[in-house]
């Protein structure tokens, strides 16, 4: 699975954080819980529980249900999410669309509430058998060491202390993207084609219901500005329905113009039977959903 230098830099740079007393902190605003990680540098990480989800059982916004629930959109259930952000990285081939780096993860911290996941929390079987390889559930013994798989995935631990014990948290971890803000604080005239496109291919492939204007950040990179696509939670669902309003690049100029040469290569290059056959051998997700990327796939 990929590995690279972004990500694990963005781990060392948390473990540091944590060493140094940094304590995660709840942000103020979103549906799901999300951890700000710092060091001394400032803000380095977002971590998302899986169990925060929206609609899962300790959402911290009065947003709990089962897992296995309905979320904030059809298609996606409470559990899915998490898996779908480091799913979006890793779909992200070459960095063309610029998901900032982002791995599953597990971490322990006083200050991040621990609660344990019972059966009777996870609605269907379906969801169970794929919890029961990420989570400690009441009544099982298939909990997994994250730590060992730690060098052949995509997963890593990352602890306030030495030890790992069943008290820590497993969630996606991703790289702070320091912005000058989302999309629409600015004119959409000032970015190139490319950078709308690449994100719109990403959207096209992984069929994601909401790409609003708060999940495209905006860097300024000398006279250039450069998107980044972030919040990929609700991606690979098991609808084909999706509103136009909740895609932000839709209604610019730039996506009524075609494809230049180098996002029709990288289109070209897309192997969907691949990516399927990594997703499902690392993130069990529902075959609908693989079903739906294969067909948004091949209709780029």
């Amino acid at each position: 699975m990929k590995a690279d230098l972004e990500v694990d830099c963005c781990l060392n740079r948390v473990r540091a954080g944590l060493r140094s007393d940094y304590t995660p902190k709840l942000t103020t605003d979103g549906t799901s819980g999300a951890y700000i990680l710092k060091n001394d540098d400032g803000n380095v990480a977002v971590f998302k529980p899986i169990d925060e989800e929206p609609f899962a059982p300790n959402n911290p916004r009065d947003l709990k249900g089962l897992f296995g629930s309905e979320t904030c959109r059809a298609g996606v259930k409470s559990g899915e999410s998490t898996l779908r952000e480091v799913a979006a990285y890793l779909l992200d081939h070459g960095g063309f669309s610029g998901v900032p780096g982002t791995s599953l993860v597990e971490l322990q911290h006083p200050d991040l509430p621990y609660t344990p996941v019972t059966e009777d929390q996870v609605a269907t079987q379906e969801h169970l058998m794929l919890l029961s390889e990420l989570l400690s559930i009441k009544g099982k013994q298939a909990s997994c060491d994250i730590s060992e798989q730690a060098s052949e995935s995509s997963y890593s631990t990352i602890n306030s202390e030495a030890s790992v014990e069943k008290t820590a948290k497993v969630g996606s971890l991703q790289t702070f993207v320091q912005a000058d803000g989302p999309i629409e604080n600015f004119s959409t005239d000032l970015f190139s084609t490319d950078e709308i496109h690449k994100i719109a291919i990403l959207d096209l492939r992984m069929f994601n219901l909401d790409r609003n204007s708060e999940n495209i950040l905006v860097q300024r990179v000398g006279n250039a500005y450069r998107l980044v696509p972030i919040d990929h939670g609700l991606t690979l669902p098991d609808t084909l329905e999706v509103n136009s309003y909740d895609i932000a690049w839709l209604s610019t100029s730039q996506a009524e113009q075609p494809f230049s040469q180098t996002s029709r290569e990288y289109i070209a290059a897309l192997d969907a039977d691949k990516d399927i056959l990594m997703l499902e051998e690392n993130f069990k997700i529902r075959p609908i959903c693989l079903r739906n990327m294969k067909a948004s796939t091949t209709m780029l």
